[in-house]
């Protein structure tokens, strides 16, 4: 996050900034065997996909300098560049709490892969969305 975000998010939400913190502080895989808050396990599972598709031997600023997630995430509080077309996406359709896997191909004609909602349906997607078929 630039200073300027920090800043306004320290402002603003203050108590939530510091549970992020302490969740962050606590641990991923703490966060997903451990703790009964689902945002956290889902923050847990993201971050670790997150880190794959940041890529092996990209550097040590891939994670910071590169679009998170290659992309292929689309959150409504993230803004990325997109992939290739035929590239699997993923996707969280708020209103809904469903998340959706899918390709755009190069006519932008979109295929639905999953669709599913909750944390069961965030698990089916990251699964779909890293498996090579």
């Amino acid at each position: 996050m630039t200073r300027q975000a920090t800043s306004v998010a320290t402002e603003r939400h203050a108590v939530d900034l510091q549970g992020a913190h302490e969740a962050a502080m606590r641990g991923a895989e703490w966060s997903w065997q451990s703790d009964d808050d689902k945002l956290h396990q889902a923050c847990a599972l993201l971050s670790g996909l997150c880190v794959i598709f940041a890529g092996r031997g990209s550097g040590l600023d891939a994670i910071r300098k590169k679009d998170a997630f290659a992309g292929r995430v689309s959150l409504p509080f993230l803004e990325t560049a997109a992939p290739a077309p035929g590239v699997k996406r993923m996707a969280l359709i708020p209103h809904r709490n469903e998340w959706i896997v899918y390709t755009i191909d190069k006519k932008h004609k979109p295929t639905v892969q999953l669709r599913h909602a909750g944390m069961e349906g965030l698990c089916q997607a990251v699964l779909l969305l890293t498996s090579k078929r």
